[in-house]
């Protein structure tokens, strides 16, 4: 596993997960924009998804339903929701 998608609106903790996993080696691509996430999957073929539950449009348990209808990558849920 070399490859991992952060798919993350906050940019801090973005930029947090990305160092941490870069520091240990790992490719990390980040994910700015939240509109065509099926396509950017697919266009970036990830061994892995670092996936945040809490975003601005959609939650990512929609971003996982679409996601789930072509690929079947391992998904690793995040939450940062303190309530």
């Amino acid at each position: 596993m070399n490859k991992i998608l952060i798919i993350e609106d906050d940019l801090n903790l973005k930029k947090y997960m990305r160092e941490y996993l870069n520091a240990y080696d790992y490719d990390t691509i980040l994910l700015n924009d939240f509109q065509n996430v099926l396509e950017d999957v697919q266009h970036i073929d990830p061994n892995l998804i670092i996936l945040d539950i809490n975003h601005p449009t959609f939650d990512g348990f929609y971003f996982l339903k679409i996601i789930r209808n072509k690929s079947k990558v391992p998904v690793i849920i995040v939450s940062a929701n303190a309530k």
